[in-house]
């Protein structure tokens, strides 16, 4: 279908506009755009058969057809966890999480509109599928992102080409920023949020699981929410099965929220049709994907739960944290945004239900081990003999190291922790020699003996990153590293991992 047939809808007046103009909402409320395409058909299961092993198999479903910016995108893997549960691996997807099924379509409209340049907004994975599916597609591509970003992430952003806005504050305020410059003459706004293509790609998650279980559904679709794009995506796409009888009944929709940042939730728990008095700004989670405090389409997400018999789950910063290590356990590196759904209904025996592994945990690397809490380690330096100092031949300082999250500390990279903690350190000799005790008075739950790497006594370098790891003690002290300066009484960088 070529893109002019279609026409945006907007659900809460009914303004119109046509698909082959650059209009990304609607010009009365400034709302999202829904999308007539007319009646979209689903092929029966037998005739899928020798088709090409992408999403585009399910075409007569989609409201575009014969893509030229096509990356082999959707067909992943669905896998059993548990007897009740199985995940689908979206994180193996060309760009390492499921915004590939929406951003190949955004790609593909912006190539026929062919504007001058094409901008967009992201936390992250929605920011680096648009920058490869416009690389692809010859498109000049602005991504607009919320500084605290996963660095990995903005890097793989960069590589593919896309010049990269870091945005000052949160999720909102780099929406604001993206939707300002989306007012440039000659720009093509690919709002994974206000334009309803991007939704008609994420249904594809649904249609491959449809036809995985040979024409059935789960009883129940977990998804994680924030702007929820995957969840609206899965909505159509039941909706679609079942008008045509290729389903006999709809799935319940379990939408995940993060306990730090869950509106939706809280206004699904109030009987409220739409969001309640929710702040501005996101508090910190270690979900960043789903940290939306205000999504534009609150009132369609909370309406599609409810018709389908579903509900709203939040999950904690614990629970996070250890389902990201309990998936790893079991072979399944993904990222925080993305174990929120196997963190709510892991456990479930009642039911069958499918979770999304929708993005790669080498995009934000494992959540810190300690959230929001304090913790002092004290070690004792140096022994290096230095018989000008005491007439043991040894020198010691005593030093102590604060471990802490940087999650919601500002200016802070809330993922690779890399600012994630600091320390004063004063040391009696000069170069260090980097060997490192524990201190006796450390708490017993802490005193298991380290294996500490060695700063050699005359450094070449301005600065030399030594990095310990606790071989034996208590996983809460994890990993850090010392950045020594020598030739100086040294403040020290610290960074836990």
């Amino acid at each position: 279908m070529l893109a002019g047939v279609a026409t945006y809808l907007c659900p809460q007046d009914g303004t119109r506009a046509r698909t082959d103009t650059l209009t990304w909402c609607c010009p009365v409320c400034g709302g999202p755009w829904d999308l007539d395409a007319g009646v979209l058909s689903s092929a029966p299961l037998n005739s899928l058969t020798g088709r090409v092993n992408s999403l585009w198999r399910y075409e007569e479903a989609l409201p575009l057809a014969d893509p030229a910016v096509s990356l082999g995108e959707g067909r992943t893997p669905l896998v059993p966890l548990t007897a009740s549960v199985s995940a689908k691996l979206d994180f193996l997807m060309p760009t390492l999480s499921f915004k590939d099924r929406g951003a190949v379509m955004l790609a593909e409209l912006a190539r026929r509109l062919a504007p001058e340049r094409v901008v967009a907004d992201s936390s992250g994975n929605a920011g680096t599928a648009l920058a490869a599916y416009c690389a692809r597609a010859g498109l000049p591509c602005t991504v607009y992102v919320p500084e605290g970003t996963s660095p990995k992430k903005t890097e793989q952003i960069r590589a593919h080409g896309a010049r990269l806005e870091i945005v000052p504050g949160d999720r909102e305020a780099t929406a604001r920023a993206a939707r300002a410059a989306a007012g440039s003459p000659g720009t093509f706004y690919a709002s994974h949020v206000h334009n309803p293509y991007f939704l008609h790609g994420t249904k594809t998650y649904v249609y491959e699981m449809w036809e995985d279980l040979g024409g059935t559904l789960p009883d129940a679709i977990a998804v994680p929410v924030g702007n929820g794009t995957l969840l609206l995506g899965a909505a159509l796409a039941t909706s679609e099965l079942l008008a045509q009888g290729l389903i006999d009944r709809r799935p319940a929709l379990i939408a995940v929220q993060a306990e730090a940042v869950s509106p939706l939730a809280t206004a699904f728990r109030a009987g409220s049709d739409g969001l309640l008095d929710a702040p501005d700004t996101a508090s910190s989670t270690l979900a960043e994907g789903i940290a939306i405090p205000r999504p534009p389409r609150a009132r369609q997400i909370l309406a599609a739960v409810r018709e389908s018999g579903g509900t709203f789950l939040t999950v904690s910063e614990d629970r996070i944290r250890a389902a990201q290590l309990d998936l790893a356990a079991r072979g399944f590196f993904v990222e925080t945004t993305g174990v929120v759904c196997w963190a709510a209904v892991g456990d479930w025996t009642d039911r069958s239900v499918v979770v999304p592994l929708c993005g790669a945990g080498l995009k934000t690397g494992l959540a810190p081990t300690v959230t929001g809490r304090s913790q002092s380690v004290q070690y004792v330096s140096c022994l290096r003999k230095n018989s000008a100092r005491s007439s043991s031949g040894q020198s010691a300082t005593s030093a102590t190291f604060s471990k802490y999250s940087s999650r919601g500390a500002p200016g802070v990279n809330s993922s690779s922790m890399e600012a994630g903690a600091s320390a004063s350190l004063r040391k009696a000799c000069s170069p260090p020699c980097g060997t490192w005790r524990k201190s006796p008075s450390v708490a017993s739950t802490q005193s298991s003996p380290l294996k500490i790497r060695t700063v050699p006594p005359r450094m070449k370098k301005d600065s030399e990153i030594v990095r310990w790891k606790c071989v034996a003690g208590p996983p809460a002290l994890g990993a850090m590293s010392i950045r020594y300066r020598p030739n100086s009484p040294c403040v020290c960088s610290v960074v836990a991992r």
